[in-house]
């Protein structure tokens, strides 16, 4: 591992990088952009004895390769560190790219291909795709919305474009995941884009108006404000349908969803017109 003369290594600790995040409003301190690099600013690495969350920042590539070339001054850097760009808005956007394809959606294990409506709860979508057409071609756009576990918006995609409030406890973007925690430790939302192929609902952990919604590696579940759950999907679940769930007063009925395989524990469900694959596995009441 590359060290500097004073045996300082270019890996910041963990530790110190959520604090760099937290102070830098978790987006480039000078134009607010959300993909950016850990930057020492004063000293610069080659004469830091330390690695000070006080003296590092997050700038982007842009900013970044300004600085270094000698076109964005430290003093401009220094100034920006006091008033990062995100906080004037109180929000970090970027946006995701999924190029030509409709995505398909994975929570955890559970793929849903050819998906327009993900989740519709009482009315309202919370995870959905657009299909437009532009110059002749076809382009789609997620939007959702992702709530805390006090039902507070924890993210918001509109159109691709996603928003986050600074007030998270953390956000951490590592190549192309993202990683909100509501606190230092526990993980409300990590998601994984890649263009052309997934959109990847790592971990979720979700509170919207008394339902609960519960991702991992291992499971996907919905349970209702009165504790029941109306849906769960487990062992690697493949699926397509126009709508996926809709659910309706605390009941779920699902209608033209065709499952590939995977375990779908529908105790407290129904469905109609439903396809359920060889390789599908089906626990009714």
């Amino acid at each position: 591992m590359k060290v500097n003369k004073y045996g300082l290594s270019r890996h910041i600790p963990a530790s110190v990088r959520r604090k760099v995040r937290k102070n830098s409003g978790f987006a480039c301190v000078v134009c607010g952009s959300a993909i950016c690099q850990y930057d020492h600013v004063d000293p610069e690495w080659t004469e830091a004895k330390t690695h000070n969350p006080k003296n590092i920042t997050l700038l982007c590539g842009t900013c970044h390769d300004k600085k270094t070339r000698k076109i964005l001054c430290v003093s401009t850097v220094k100034e920006a560190m006091k008033n990062p760009k995100s906080l004037e808005s109180g929000l970090i956007k970027e946006y995701f790219d999924f190029g030509k394809t409709i995505p398909t959606i994975v929570f955890g294990r559970q793929r849903f291909t050819n998906t327009l409506n993900l989740i519709t709860i009482d009315n309202n979508r919370l995870i959905y795709i657009e299909k437009r057409i532009e110059n002749g071609l076809n382009r789609y756009f997620l939007n959702a919305k992702f709530f805390n576990t006090s039902d507070e918006l924890l993210f918001e995609i509109e159109d691709n474009v996603w928003y986050a409030p600074t007030n998270v406890g953390d956000l951490e973007i590592t190549g192309n995941r993202l990683i909100i925690k509501e606190d230092d430790d526990k993980i409300g939302l990590e998601l994984q884009n890649i263009p052309d192929k997934e959109f990847i609902i790592k971990s979720l952990n979700m509170f919207y108006k008394g339902y609960k919604l519960n991702s991992d590696q291992m499971q996907f579940s919905i349970s209702t404000p009165s504790g029941k759950q109306v849906i769960a999907f487990s062992k690697d679940v493949e699926a397509s349908a126009h709508t996926a769930i809709n659910i309706k007063k605390e009941n779920l009925i699902l209608r033209n969803v065709s499952f590939h395989k995977g375990e779908i524990d529908m105790r407290n469900s129904g469905a109609e017109f439903c396809y359920f694959g060889k390789e599908t596995t089906v626990i009714m009441g």
